[in-house]
């Protein structure tokens, strides 16, 4: 059977002649532009260039893009400043400690002006005769000799944190390095590191506030203020809040509000009568220890005066040593006490930083007063609480004598 149906192979044409390349020494007129030439070939520039750096470092840290443009612009090189410095830091700076025709300390100075990190065994090598310090990075910080002295801040350069491979277009993000020491203090002089370019500076610590610590054991003042930028947390209920205090609190509060306006009821009464020079009769000969403490004990807590918190302790003691006694005093007695506390405070009117309000003061007395039904003491009181000045002040002691004063009169 033919094969009329298969479709004809295509013949190939001639094969073309095979042309050898041009070799680069030739005369030929081929134009050379196909072969890139290299930005940097020559190892008398790498020569100039690490005599250029010798009479450049002095001993102090240099920012290197300046001395590479300085490089470029005085020997009128072809390639960019970015260039010569990619070369310095691939090829020479790895080499500076395997130069010859420099001493020892020439290379340390070399290395600590540029930045370059120094090779283990010629860091042994200089720990012979001298004192070097390195950082995180394995750079010169600090060299003392008989001859020479280098210290000074290395500045990481400021970048993109990458390094581009050699001979590769590729970019691969490098690993982070160890965690840096303490920064040293910061100096004017601003240096560029030539070691590797993904160096990443040390995470800030950040700290939190804690709160205020917790009050330990027995019944105290809890020293708390509160403003709107505060950054602490609310000091805890004290353990000594309980809801039976709380309540025994708010009855004192209601007694002495009822017993002000009772006061103030019969002022506006007498007054109207025309009898000024009467003094009502007191509803009660004898007063309750137990009340008068707590009232006190209450003011304490809700003025917050943490100076006060030894009259505050004793008391707590009286307290406890009175509990389940039912001890009276004459009212002579706690007239006594009140106006003895409030003289004390009246004649100690000062300025300072740890003061009181003395109308604050007086009112807490005249609360009491009130709550106890003592109409005629409370409005002989309160006309001498109208005569103080609003923004009259008592020193703290002050207040701490008067309160002893009055408790030891009440007490006894």
């Amino acid at each position: 059977m033919s094969d009329t149906n298969q479709t004809p192979k295509r013949r190939r044409g001639p094969s073309r002649a095979f042309t050898p390349p041009t070799p680069r020494n030739s005369n030929s007129n081929v134009a050379s532009a196909a072969t890139p030439k290299r930005a940097w070939k020559s190892s008398e520039q790498e020569q100039k260039l690490l005599n250029f750096l010798c009479k450049k470092c002095n001993g102090t840290p240099k920012r290197m893009q300046d001395i590479f443009d300085e490089f470029k612009e005085e020997y009128q090189l072809t390639p960019c400043s970015k260039t010569i410095q990619l070369h310095f830091r691939r090829d020479l700076a790895p080499k500076i400690h395997q130069l010859e025709g420099l001493d020892d300390e020439s290379k340390a100075r070399l290395l600590y002006a540029t930045g370059t990190p120094v090779d283990p065994a010629f860091l042994k090598k200089l720990q012979k005769s001298a004192i070097v310090e390195l950082d995180a990075y394995q750079r010169i910080v600090k060299f003392e000799s008989p001859s020479l002295k280098l210290s000074g801040k290395l500045k990481t350069n400021a970048g993109i944190p990458r390094s581009v491979k050699r001979k590769s277009g590729r970019v691969a993000i490098a690993r982070p390095p160890p965690a840096a020491p303490a920064a040293a203090p910061a100096s004017d002089v601003d240096v560029e590191m030539l070691g590797d370019r993904t160096i990443r500076c040390a995470p800030m610590r950040i700290v939190k506030n804690e709160p205020l610590d917790e009050p330990a054991g027995g019944q105290e003042m809890v020293p708390h203020v509160s403003t709107p930028t505060s950054n602490y947390a609310p000091s805890p209920i004290h353990p000594a809040v309980h809801p039976g205090f709380l309540m025994a609190g708010m009855g004192n509060f209601f007694n002495s509000l009822t017993g002000m306006i009772q006061s103030q009821t019969q002022l506006i009464t007498e007054m109207a009568r025309g009898a000024s020079t009467s003094t009502p009769l007191v509803a009660s000969a004898d007063h309750s220890v137990l009340e008068f403490l707590k009232h006190i004990q209450q003011w304490l807590l809700n003025s917050n005066r943490i100076q006060l918190g030894d009259i505050h302790a004793k008391i707590v003691m009286s307290l406890h040593s009175l509990a389940g006694r039912a001890k009276k005093i004459p009212a002579s007695r706690v007239k006594m006490a009140l106006e003895s506390a409030f003289s004390i405070c009246s004649s100690s009117i000062g300025t300072g930083a740890q003061c009181m309000n003395l109308k604050e003061f007086a009112t807490m007395l005249l609360m009491y007063a009130s709550s106890q039904q003592m109409y005629g003491f409370c409005a002989e009181f309160k006309q001498k609480i109208d005569k103080i000045d609003a923004q009259a002040v008592v020193p703290i002691d002050k207040i701490r004598v008067a309160l002893e004063v009055a408790l030891g009169m009440v007490l006894e």
